[in-house]
């Protein structure tokens, strides 16, 4: 690609993209509070384990805070062996944090010292930077495949996409894996322009193999889209021969056995071959613990427990709906009925309005030869990797798309097809080239099609959708938890928690709630404080307590070691698994010698994901 060719001017519309994609991606960033799977991420990257968490007795919720101090000296092997037993996920992207964490802590402690202790902040601010990095692949991705004007698209969708503010804001790692994905997919359609034009493919085979190679010690649903990529290569090489070979001379008097010949000459598919077996060669090392892990418990929660003849439905219905929240995702979220159906409505006729737009642009890139490539490699690895998520649901009853954050698999590909189609809209249809031309200067600005900034707009609305809570809710809602548990109606009062638990995911679950109380009781406390420097609290004074208790011999025995615990006034069990009825109407607190009887409140019940019921003790006693 010639730079030269290019206005300034495209450059700097870049710029203001990777601006604005980093505004959203910053802005509130720290205003939800951790949840589960980032709390796990906590755990490991701070240099941790769970066996560090006490169990069996009642910590001050500043005490829990502590858990997530850096430890700087933990080394990578180490992080490395306690997500091999303790999790189940490879442990490079937490490797990458620790080493963020420690570089991060000593620079925010001396420019910005406001945030070197928030760690909700300090947590999500590497998926934000790779978030914004894959804005810029995606634009690299977009150029090559189909043009700078769709690259330029590709990375303003990417900028504004609900999905992708959201991916950004987790405290987790899928925004590398998409960025890896990314630079991996820009290997494979250079693979298949080199194949057309026949130039070596040595160099983009090697980046090919060493991104998708680094994408396994990622995220294991890289390898999903490792697979992909290599069928979709095969797929378009194979459909790109058979075209050619209908368009030679005679025909009918062609016999099928002289197209493999053929195939094998034009697609050289010894180099995928050869390839593989470097991919194997990288992943070797893990693939034993690879396999231990697919067959841990952890990996249950995806069993959704549908019947076996809906499998095969459901993701029908699913992946549609995951393929809308990318680019329009209103807040339905906690709103009522009335209100979410008329969003439902808008989702629905929005999506049928935008696919009849993309069809005409992608009618208009199949008609350019030189673009059908890169079309069908991109557009074949979005439906072998949907293809492999229904297989999944099928042979492991483990279905991946109700979960709409695993999207970040093909996600980039979409990205650019999203582009591209909406970038042609702007062309005559005479038009045979998507490359920009030297003569569209500034006034380019003006070429951008009502589609395109109605995609654009509504992206950007949505994004302060997710930015602000609207939408796109962390699961089990700990800040709502935590501000139904600290109500009370005497202004001193102690708040004792007790979480059950049998799996290191639960104890994470608590762990959220602990975090999210500890921030609450600040809040009410008057710990907090305004940007004048007054006080945020109400003059009260709650004294919060948690604990975790092991429920794995069943809850009968849990309300037995509620003695161990000393007395409070109200008195929360988080018990996962158990049913309202369940509950015993009194529980005690204290000594068995002298206990403190706790009396269930009907009133302090609710579910948000797993069951919490709220006990008032007999202060009389105390």
């Amino acid at each position: 690609m010639n730079v030269s060719r290019f206005p300034r001017f495209h450059f700097w519309l870049l710029a203001i993209v990777l601006l604005i994609g980093a505004g959203l991606r910053l802005l509130n960033l720290d205003g939800k509070p951790l949840w589960m799977d980032e709390v796990i991420t906590g755990i490991f990257s701070l240099g941790h384990t769970y066996d560090e968490v006490p169990v069996g007795q009642a910590l001050g919720l500043a005490q829990i805070a502590q858990l997530f101090t850096l430890q700087p000296e933990t080394t990578c092997g180490a992080i490395a062996a306690t997500v091999s037993t303790q999790s189940v996920h490879p442990p490079l992207f937490f490797c990458w944090l620790h080493s963020w964490l420690a570089t991060q802590q000593s620079v925010l402690q001396t420019v910005l010292p406001s945030l070197a202790d928030n760690l909700a902040w300090i947590l999500r601010s590497l998926p934000v930077l790779l978030g914004v990095g894959a804005i810029g692949a995606v634009y690299g991705l977009g150029t090559r495949a189909f043009g700078q004007r769709t690259g330029l698209m590709a990375a303003a969708c990417m900028a504004v996409s609900p999905f992708a503010v959201y991916l950004s804001q987790e405290a987790r790692h899928y925004t590398l894996p998409m960025g890896v994905i990314t630079l991996a997919l820009l290997a494979l359609v250079q693979i298949q322009q080199n194949f057309e034009q026949g130039r070596s493919n040595r160099n983009a085979w090697i980046s090919w193999v060493l991104l998708n190679g680094v994408g396994f010690y990622i995220h294991y649903f890289c390898i999903l889209a490792t697979i992909a990529q290599g069928v979709a290569l095969l797929g378009a090489r194979w459909i790109s021969a058979r075209t050619e070979q209908r368009s030679a001379t005679h025909l009918q008097k062609r016999k099928f056995s002289n197209f493999w010949p053929t195939f094998v000459t034009r697609t050289q598919p010894q180099g995928l071959w050869i390839a593989s077996l470097g991919l194997l060669g990288i992943l070797g090392p893990w693939l034993p613990t690879f396999i231990r892990h697919m067959t841990r418990p952890e990996t249950d929660w995806l069993n959704d427990g549908i019947p076996s003849l809906l499998t095969a439905i459901v993701p029908l219905y699913y992946v549609p709906i995951g393929w809308s929240l990318m680019v329009i995702s209103p807040p339905v979220e906690g709103n009522p009925l009335s209100w979410q159906i008329p969003m439902v409505l808008l989702v629905i006729a929005f999506s049928v309005w935008l696919a009849r737009q993309l069809w005409r642009g992608w009618q208009k890139i199949w008609q350019i030869p030189e673009l059908q490539g890169s079309l069908l490699v991109l557009g074949g690895f979005i439906a072998i990797v949907v293809a492999e998520f229904w297989a999944i649901a099928i042979l492991l009853q483990k279905d991946l798309t109700h979960v709409p954050r695993y999207n970040f698999v093909y996600y980039p590909a979409i990205c650019v097809l999203l582009a591209a189609g909406l970038a042609m809209q702007s062309l005559p249809q005479r038009s045979r080239d998507l490359e920009p031309r030297t003569e569209l200067q500034p006034r380019w600005m003006g070429q951008l099609t009502t589609p395109a900034a109605i995609v654009l707009c509504i992206g950007f609305l949505s994004s302060l959708c997710v930015v602000f809570n609207g939408v796109f809710q962390k699961p089990y809602q700990p800040n709502l938890v935590a501000q139904r548990m600290m109500q009370a109606e005497a202004p001193q009062a102690t708040i004792q928690v007790v979480m059950g638990y049998q799996t290191w995911q639960e104890m994470a679950l608590g762990l959220s709630f602990a975090l999210a109380l500890e921030q609450e009781q600040n809040r009410i406390n008057g710990n907090d404080r305004g940007s004048d420097g007054g006080s945020l609290g109400s003059g009260r004074q709650l004294s919060g307590k948690f604990a975790f208790l092991n429920s794995s011999q069943g809850y009968p025995q849990l309300w037995k070691k509620l003695t161990q615990l000393p007395t409070a006034d109200i008195l929360w069990i988080i018990a996962p698994g158990l049913r309202r009825s369940d509950f015993p109407e009194t529980l005690s607190l204290g000594s068995p010698a002298n206990p403190q009887p706790c009396q269930r409140d009907p009133q302090r019940y609710d579910r948000i994901g797993i069951p919490y019921q709220g006990y008032r003790c007999d202060r009389a006693i105390r």
